[in-house]
């Protein structure tokens, strides 16, 4: 009776722990479905509303538009710029790796005579590589073909887009030697090249692409500084400075964010259909068999995957409205987009959110740099005309300078000052303060301005200074 009586027990226990176990398994389900459905409705909205103002916003449609739209090969800048790159000697590439003097060249101060001789056979082996490299100043467009790459979108290559920074180091080196030599005008064209060399990425998608794009920038402007620093060019002052002013107003940001966010949803989409799986993104590819806490771990995140597409568009679409007004209210609306929250609910968010902040602070100084450059070529040629710097950017003639572009910092005019050694065009930096372009820095770190600083022909082509004799202990 007793055995009878406990078996029965245990039926219902066991009976009782199994519905309870079914209950808890529908709840979860139940939960999971009301969740993820909210998230749908959610996405649903964001997409139908894209779809209306933005049809190309998707991956394929993204890539597919753009795409037709790239010049033949024969006039692509970008195009030309790697066959160029293809023909760099190996002994520039190792030369590069050595490259420790080109970093403290400041204009005005030519480099020291050994360094120069020290590359003269290396330059002398670059001859075919510069030979195309120089023609790149001719071409307005660029790009490369695109298309993103499936299941898993974080694994799209862009070999040719960082290889664009070597054919910018080859052209630098260029200035570099033909400032030195006396080539005032072949320098300047050279440094055109740098700059079209940047704009031949042209409207990549991705915000890395637009930071190479912006890395250019800085190169050609430096270039050019030297060029100035380093002789009087006669020729090309025009060219230039029409390119970096055209440069300003490029919407780097926008094209970068446009391609980041197709990139997101086409990922999570993968995900949701089971093409790719959780897993996947951490071993950097794709199938293999799956453990139960890879199943578990992707059912759960599947939960969630349409409300952080939800999530991720509305972001975007901060940021993009941010980018559609002037500066620096442009900057004001980055500031105020908050970040959703860290949680389970918001992994692939927090994970793969692009570092917009550092991108957008990157392009503002590129304006800032495109500004102050552009309103220098304008300087140089007002002195070339008259023999004396300007007493104002207003003095100077709209044949020269037919708009003078806004500090993107200030959203008022750019500041320019007369100096004992020359002039200098500066734009007041992240810090907002103006200080007086004494200390010029691409950063704009407190107590800097960024801008571009013009000499007067009698402190141009300056010896290097002899070494120190007597270095302090621990120096060379």
């Amino acid at each position: 009776m007793l055995r009878k009586l406990v078996r029965k027990w245990w039926f219902w226990v066991g009976q009782s722990a199994f519905c309870l176990f079914a209950l808890s398994v529908l709840g979860v389900y139940v939960e999971w479905k009301i969740t993820r459905s909210r998230g749908e409705a959610r996405r649903d909205e964001a997409v139908r509303r894209l779809d209306a103002e933005d049809p190309a916003w998707r991956a394929a449609e993204l890539c597919a538009a753009r795409n037709a739209t790239l010049p033949p090969k024969d006039r692509n800048a970008a195009e030309r710029a790697i066959q160029a790159v293809a023909l760099i000697p190996d002994s520039f590439k190792e030369w590069s790796k050595a490259d420790d003097w080109r970093k403290d060249l400041t204009p005005g101060v030519l480099p020291r005579e050994e360094d120069i001789c020290e590359f003269v056979p290396v330059y002398a082996d670059c001859g075919p590589a510069l030979e195309v490299a120089r023609t790149v100043r001719h071409l307005d467009q660029g790009g490369f073909p695109l298309v993103f790459k499936e299941p898993n979108p974080l694994d799209t290559l862009l070999e040719n887009t960082q290889r664009l920074r070597e054919a910018a180091s080859l052209l630098d080196m260029d200035v570099i030697v033909l400032s030195y030599q006396g080539r005032a005008n072949q320098a300047i064209e050279s440094a055109h090249a740098i700059l079209s060399t940047g704009r031949g990425l042209g409207d990549e998608p991705f915000l890395v692409s637009q930071l190479v794009r912006m890395a250019i920038v800085m190169i050609a402007k430096n270039a050019t500084e030297r060029a100035i620093g380093w002789g009087e060019p006669t020729a090309g002052l025009a060219e230039l400075q029409a390119a970096f002013d055209k440069e300003i107003l490029v919407p780097r940001m926008t094209y970068g964010l446009r391609g980041e966010r197709a990139m997101f949803y086409l990922l999570a989409q993968k995900m949701d259909d089971g093409s790719l799986w959780a897993a996947d993104l951490a071993d950097s590819g794709t199938g293999g068999s799956k453990s139960i806490e890879d199943r578990f771990g992707h059912f759960m995140l599947r939960k969630y995957l349409p409300a952080q597409q939800a999530t991720m568009i509305e972001l975007f679409d901060q940021m993009l409205a941010a980018e559609k007004l002037p500066d620096p209210a442009r900057q004001a609306a980055y500031e105020q987009i908050e970040l959703p929250p860290k949680g389970f609910e918001n992994l692939l968010v927090n994970l793969l959110l692009p570092a917009w902040e550092k991108v957008a602070g990157a392009d503002i100084r590129t304006r800032a740099v495109c500004a102050s450059a552009t309103v220098a070529l304008a300087c140089e040629r007002y002195r070339r005309r008259t023999g004396n710097w300007p007493a104002s950017l207003q003095a100077i003639p709209h044949d020269i300078l037919p708009n003078v572009p806004t500090d993107p910092y200030t959203g008022t005019s750019l500041l320019y000052r007369v100096t004992d050694d020359g002039a200098v065009v500066y734009a007041v930096g992240k810090d907002l303060a103006d200080d007086g372009g004494a200390n010029l820095d691409p950063k704009g770190d407190l107590g800097t301005d960024i801008g571009f600083r013009l000499l007067n022909p009698d402190r141009r082509r300056q010896p290097a200074p002899e070494p120190d004799a007597n270095p302090l202990p621990g120096e060379p």
